[in-house]
């Protein structure tokens, strides 16, 4: 059976607890949030995923909200 050894070495076993990335909308690259206060806090350089962060899907409801206006404009 495979162990986690050696104790202490400063590596991770698992995922990343209040953390969660989402794809952004401009360059396609991931984008790292904190879960608690919502702020985003890192995004990637290079392409691919950030290692054991939870992925934010979309609901269908978010995805049927009518689009943002700007507050200025006609309503």
């Amino acid at each position: 059976m495979a162990t986690n050894k050696p104790i202490g070495d400063g590596h991770r076993n698992g995922m990343v607890r209040r953390r969660s990335q989402t794809k952004d909308g401009l360059f396609g690259r991931q984008t790292k949030r904190d879960l608690t206060t919502g702020q985003f806090i890192d995004k990637k350089k290079a392409g691919g995923n950030f290692k054991g962060a939870r992925h934010e899907r979309w609901s269908s409801r978010q995805k049927s909200l009518p689009p943002f206006r700007n507050a200025s404009g006609p309503h």
